[in-house]
Parts: C-alpha cells; sequence; structure tokens
C-alpha cells in the first residue's frame, strides 16, 4: 500500500475471483476505483464491507457494491461524492458474472484509493 494525497492505494495486476483483503478490519471510505479488465470478455468487480477476506464467500456472501467492466476495457468507476464507505473492513474480487464465482482468465489490473 502506498499514500497518495492522505489516500492509501491498494494495487493488484490480476484480481480475480479469490476474496482479498483492500483495507481489513477498519473503518474507512474508497475515494477512486480504476479497473483494466484484462480480458476478451466482460468482468464485475465487487465489494463486500467485511473484516477480512476470510469472512467472504465469493459467489454467496451478500455484496456491498459490484460494478461491471466490459471486454478489454479500462474504466474509472464512478462513484458518490462521499465515496463508498465500510464500517468493518474493504474486500474485492473480480468474477465473470455479477454475483458470481468464477474467475476471469486473466482478471483486472485494479487501483483503489481509499481513506
Amino acid at each position: 500500500m502506498t499514500a497518495i494525497g492522505g489516500l492509501q492505494a491498494f494495487r493488484s495486476t490480476g484480481l480475480k475471483a479469490t476474496a482479498t483483503d483492500v483495507k481489513a478490519a477498519v473503518r474507512g471510505r474508497v475515494r477512486s476505483i480504476h479497473v483494466s479488465n484484462l480480458d476478451a470478455a466482460a468482468a464485475w468487480v465487487t465489494f463486500w464491507d467485511a473484516a477480512g477476506q476470510a469472512s467472504v464467500t465469493v459467489g454467496t456472501t451478500t455484496p456491498l457494491a459490484t460494478f461491471h467492466v466490459g471486454a478489454s476495457l479500462d474504466k474509472d468507476v464512478l462513484l458518490p461524492e462521499d465515496g463508498l464507505g465500510f464500517n468493518l473492513g474493504c474486500v474485492a474480487a473480480v468474477t465473470t458474472t455479477d454475483g458470481g464465482a468464477v474467475a476471469p482468465t486473466n482478471g483486472c489490473a485494479v487501483t483503489i484509493l481509499y481513506e
């Protein structure tokens, strides 16, 4: 993790369908999400408000938010002005369908700025 203008940065070059801690066990707020879909098929980036990755079963646990990213595209995810808040911690994964559990072949490169 790296500090950028008072925000922390989470970066993954191949986020897939394994629940991954963005910020574990702490309240916070996501301010910015940039996704590069490395596959020739659409992907879904999913976020959970959870204490850590062990608290999430991808495809089963109800997500806080999901965002679609078209095939082979880059996307800056539009968030509300006050960001995407989480109380327990922030966990993320990427799947081939909304609410699914199947990983895309190559995953997505993801940069998430949070506080």
